[in-house]
């Protein structure tokens, strides 16, 4: 495993034209879009993404650095913020508004107040605490993922950011049928419980790098 620790420092601007072209840019939150181009070759340029939590189109993106190679995929995100944004920006890709969850039904989106974290995927079947917003969404079960994919080939790429929910969707997510090359999703700063680990190492995936709350799985 590639020992990538903390979070993803600023550097300061080139003082040359070599440094200008050497430069790279990366879209997501802690670099995680570098790591995956690295691993996925660059001369793929044709491939699908299963992006959950997806957020903004572009920002904090993990996926939007294979967009511009000429892939597309399955974006979701509970938040209806920047749907207009995804369906502007990112024709390709086949947005949605709903939680996603181990199994389908109906869920509660509960949004906090603050404004980055309103945009995210943050979905609980109880009731909100005070002070939250409450709206009913649609729900995507992982567990009906061959359902509601739309391609033949399973995703070369899933990226997951469900804001606690990512370790619950990887126990039950259908490798079986639609295992990806690279796996990325955010299960936090501590040491991934040993049942989530195995779900992995049974399937055939090495643990490649971690960036911040980001854990990123390479299939063997």
């Amino acid at each position: 495993m590639s020992s990538i620790g903390g979070f993803w420092k600023k550097r300061g601007l080139p003082l040359s034209v070599e440094g200008v072209r050497s430069c790279k840019a990366s879209y997501s939150q802690f670099g995680e879009d570098a790591v995956l181009a690295a691993l996925i070759h660059a001369e793929q340029t044709e491939g699908h993404y299963l992006d959950l939590g997806c957020y903004a189109p572009i920002r904090w993106s993990n996926t939007y650095h294979f967009y511009q190679r000429g892939w597309s995929g399955v974006t979701v995100d509970a938040n209806s913020k920047h749907a207009a944004d995804w369906k502007r920006m990112r024709p390709r890709d086949r947005h949605m508004t709903a939680a996603v969850l181990q199994e389908e039904g109906c869920g509660t989106a509960i949004l906090d107040e603050d404004p980055v974290h309103d945009a995210m995927n943050r979905v609980s079947v109880a009731q909100p605490a005070e002070g939250k917003a409450k709206r009913t969404v649609p729900v995507l079960g992982i567990d009906c993922l061959p359902k509601w994919w739309p391609y033949a080939q399973a995703p070369h790429l899933v990226s997951t950011d469900l804001e606690g929910f990512d370790k619950e969707i990887a126990l039950v997510y259908p490798f079986e049928t639609h295992a990806p090359e690279v796996y990325v999703a955010e299960f936090g700063y501590d040491s991934l419980e040993p049942e989530v680990e195995a779900v992995f190492l049974k399937h055939g995936y090495k643990l490649f790098a971690r960036l911040g709350p980001s854990w990123i799985w390479q299939r063997a």
